[in-house]
């Protein structure tokens, strides 16, 4: 079966970007982090936007440009860090899609300290006790 989106969750250092950067090399597809949409606030600071409605214009653009690369033809399209908010809306919003939640998570908090920790993905969370 050909699936159309792969969508990652889980919490900071279980893996993700490494996951998705192997598929990415692996199905030869796009991937995206929600991080990757800017904050239109700092890129308008004159416009008075909230952060809730900021952080709905920045879903409702993602799955606007993902699913414009699935009308293109491509497949294995991959997702992740999606907040748990945000994974409620995966059904509705891929209804008549084809796609998987792989949901990432690990029983050992020290390897979870310590990839947060030494991170050399450019990505600067730090927070691993809020993690674990």
């Amino acid at each position: 079966m050909n699936i159309d989106f792969i969508i990652l969750h889980g919490s900071p250092g279980n893996g993700k970007t490494t996951l998705c950067q192997r598929l990415h090399e692996h199905f030869r597809t796009p991937y995206f982090e929600f991080g990757w949409i800017p904050e239109f606030r700092s890129l308008a600071p004159s416009v008075q936007i909230t952060q809730k409605e900021e952080e709905q214009l920045a879903f409702e653009n993602l799955m606007l440009v993902v699913k414009n690369y699935s009308r293109h033809g491509f497949k294995h399209i991959i997702i992740t860090d999606l907040n748990d908010i945000r994974m409620l809306d995966i059904p509705k919003e891929f209804e008549g899609y084809n796609y998987t939640i792989l949901t990432l998570c690990s029983e050992q908090d020290e390897v979870i300290k310590y990839r947060i920790l030494n991170r050399d993905n450019g990505n600067s969370y730090t927070d691993w006790e809020t993690s674990i």
